[in-house]
């Protein structure tokens, strides 16, 4: 059976207005026109393009800058290898002068070992900061005697 013979009341398979005002508002508001989408699609491209364009450039001044900045990571690699050099060649003597001071090789993990060395780090600090303070006077006594010098040859010059 179908249409009029099927005795279904046709009005209610379509919307009526309020419904339909609701589809168009829908429809307005999540399926843009194709202009709109044209244009949306067309501002984007032209934001992209800029974006790529302004990394370009800064690629391009950064391979200007290369040379320089790779000469200046490789010298800072050289001085932290010289530094982490040193500090262990340093570590290796100081072992080796507690190994003398008992006479015997010495595990740096036994407790005597880790005292002495403890010792001497106290020794070599104090040593160090008796070295900064006499440097410090030395630096006073040049600058209290730099003053004096100059007024006694001012008054003699006179």
């Amino acid at each position: 059976m179908y249409g009029k013979a099927s005795d279904v009341d046709f009005s209610y398979l379509w919307p009526n207005s309020t419904e339909l005002e609701m589809l168009q508002y829908e429809e307005d508001h999540w399926k843009p026109k194709l202009e709109n989408v044209i244009e949306l699609e067309e501002a984007w491209a032209m934001k992209t393009d800029a974006e790529t364009q302004k990394r370009i450039e800064e690629v391009e001044a950064n391979v200007k800058n290369y040379s320089k900045v790779l000469k200046e990571y490789n010298e800072k690699l050289e001085k932290r290898k010289k530094e982490i050099l040193l500090a262990k060649e340093e570590n290796e003597r100081k072992i080796k002068e507690i190994q003398d001071h008992f006479g015997y090789p010495v595990d740096p993990s036994d407790p005597k070992f880790v005292a002495l060395m403890e010792k001497k780090r106290l020794e070599e600090r104090k040593a160090a900061k008796a070295a900064k303070k006499k440097a410090l006077e030395e630096k006073l006594i040049a600058r209290l005697q730099s003053p004096a010098t100059s007024i006694a040859e001012e008054t003699s010059g006179s």
